[in-house]
């Protein structure tokens, strides 16, 4: 019962602080559009070397022409403050015959070693997935949800290779700019 209440009271907060798709609706690209800034720790299945560290993130979304344009800053920052390294990035989607369904501008073959990427938009969330392939036939992918909350969005970004995970990253990043 007392999740149930909980529940209810986040939903209701979600609704008024507007933004929010009603049941079943999924928003539009318009709602992601602006720059949100936050942090995120990032947990590495594969590595106790890099076991946690800290991100500082940085993404830009910008619509244009019914697809949009997003961009994006990461800053890693191991534990004990070494080695501290940036990695930034940008691509632009355009929209498919499919609703809510994107696919990046160029065309991208992950068999030369190129990653395929594409976007969909469900309810609140912004997914953005990439997919590699590497010199000897394994796959990677990435993923990002993106997910509106009332004064930002939060970040969950996994990444696996052949089947089981590597690296999963959850953050939280305020809405700072249009």
């Amino acid at each position: 019962m007392l999740k149930r209440v909980v529940a209810a009271i986040a939903v209701l907060a979600a609704l008024l602080a507007g933004g929010a798709a009603r049941a079943g609706e999924d928003l539009a690209i318009e709602a992601f559009s602006g720059q949100f800034v936050g942090t995120g720790i990032a947990e590495n299945e594969q590595s106790e070397s890099l076991a946690l560290t800290l991100r500082d993130l940085d993404v830009r979304i910008t619509p244009e022409d019914g697809g949009f344009a997003l961009s994006w800053t990461t800053v890693l920052r191991p534990a004990g403050g070494s080695g501290v390294k940036r990695k930034a990035g940008a691509i632009y989607f355009v929209p498919t015959d499919q609703a809510g369904v994107f696919r990046a501008a160029i065309d991208m073959d992950p068999l030369a070693g190129l990653p395929f990427v594409w976007a969909r938009i469900r309810g609140e969330t912004l997914t953005v997935h990439s997919l590699l392939v590497n010199n000897e036939g394994s796959y990677e992918i990435q993923t990002y949800d993106r997910t509106l909350t009332g004064d930002g969005m939060d970040l969950k970004f996994t990444r696996v290779r052949d089947g089981p995970p590597m690296r999963t990253v959850t953050g939280k990043l305020a809405r700072v700019g249009d």
